[in-house]
């Protein structure tokens, strides 16, 4: 399964959402997050689905494969709710913190007690933000953080000025990241199988020396121009008429 974990970034704002409460000196459940097999999608008389689960806090890249807990599902009229948590993480003293890398995402079949029909498949530790994005799920290797390796606009090819770091991201059904000069937002984004949209970019528009600004630009240009998405090996290209974007994992 092409399933690759968020970045630090995401994770925390992710934190967000709501785990069970715990009586005072209990360990709260960590929070998972779960995204669809990369190029599969559930059909209406489906009901047992295979996905990814991965960690949101920072978990220190603890191995998840035992530690996935029975999933909480609401079905509802126009949608089916899916929420799973983890075992707590390990207790730590006075001194100690866990790091923020994770592991990779662990395969785990949902089972559906009643088929999904034509609603939609939401993880409810998303809801809050855009969750629903397939009829279910944004594929997760799209989550990012991507950095920029090139970029070409109308046939004319562009990088990163030296020193500078142009992103992308998508949290929710939002694409977030820097343009090298100004950080940077586009909602709504809608994800189908190998298809994407993204809006205009909205950024604060700080003129940047070095040429930077103008990068930013054709990168902006860029990203409104995407129709589709590929993740070859660890890469992730965006393209559209006249228009590709080619990313890397940040090193």
């Amino acid at each position: 399964m092409a399933l690759l974990g968020s970045a630090t970034a995401l994770l925390l704002a992710s934190c967000t959402a709501s785990a069970p409460s715990a009586a005072q000196g209990e360990p709260v459940l960590s929070i998972a997050r779960w995204g669809l097999e990369a190029g599969e999608l559930p059909g209406p008389d489906d009901r047992s689905i295979g996905i990814g689960v991965w960690e949101v806090p920072c978990s220190g890249g603890r191995d998840i494969g035992d530690k996935v807990l029975p999933p909480q599902v609401s079905y509802e009229p126009l949608r089916v709710v899916v929420t799973i948590f983890l075992e707590p993480l390990p207790t730590l003293g006075p001194n100690e913190a866990l790091t923020c890398p994770l592991a990779p995402p662990v395969p785990y079949e949902l089972e559906l007690s009643e088929p999904l029909g034509d609603r939609a498949l939401v993880d409810g530790n998303r809801t809050g933000g855009g969750g629903a994005m397939w009829g279910g799920l944004v594929d997760p290797g799209l989550i990012g953080p991507w950095q920029l390796v090139e970029g070409t606009l109308l046939g004319e090819v562009f990088t990163p000025v030296g020193g500078s770091s142009v992103t992308f991201a998508v949290h929710g059904d939002t694409a977030v990241g820097s343009g090298g000069c100004n950080g940077y937002s586009a909602t709504p984004v809608v994800v189908r199988p190998d298809a994407i949209t993204i809006p205009p970019p909205s950024s604060h528009l700080v003129l940047c020396p070095d040429g930077r600004s103008l990068v930013e630009e054709r990168f902006f240009q860029a990203l409104a121009r995407a129709s589709q998405f590929q993740l070859p090996g660890a890469r992730l290209e965006l393209s559209g008429e006249g228009t590709k974007l080619v990313f890397s994992r940040p090193e």
